[in-house]
């Protein structure tokens, strides 16, 4: 179940990196990024998706890592940790995928994301949650 929380927590990252990459692109067509005031009104910010990724990627990266350590080593707590990284990053998503429901059209970056790969993004970051507090309470 490790394993699985490690490659559904990698896959939601790619996703996330794919929305990153389209909604740049998006900015720098519009020629926003020159502009701050413009790239802080949208409901996808700089200020967001940066905290986003790095806690999400940081849990990511402290979890697979406890998959290395060997059988009988303590390991509950970086998984813990590496949890509550995670829950935090989805906490900062969960804020970005409401302000972009709400007001898509307010700016050309945020109507850029593909509706699909956010939803998904969304949907596979819960999926990875759930699998990964399974597994840490199965490994104890």
């Amino acid at each position: 179940m490790i394993g699985l929380s490690v490659v559904l927590w990698t896959v939601t990252a790619l996703g996330g990196l794919a929305l990153a990459g389209v909604w740049y692109r998006a900015l720098r067509r519009t020629g926003s990024t020159y502009d701050p005031g413009y790239v802080e009104r949208g409901a996808v910010t700089a200020g967001k998706v940066a905290p986003h990724a790095t806690l999400a990627v940081g849990g990511l990266i402290l979890f697979a890592a406890t998959a290395a350590v060997p059988a009988g080593e303590p390991k509950t707590a970086a998984r813990v940790l590496a949890l509550v990284l995670l829950v935090v990053g989805m906490g900062i998503g969960t804020a970005m995928f409401t302000q972009w429901m709400k007001g898509r059209s307010d700016s050309e970056a945020d109507a850029a994301l593909p509706a699909a790969v956010v939803i998904g993004h969304g949907l596979l970051a819960v999926a990875t949650l759930v699998v990964a507090v399974i597994a840490t309470i199965a490994a104890r």
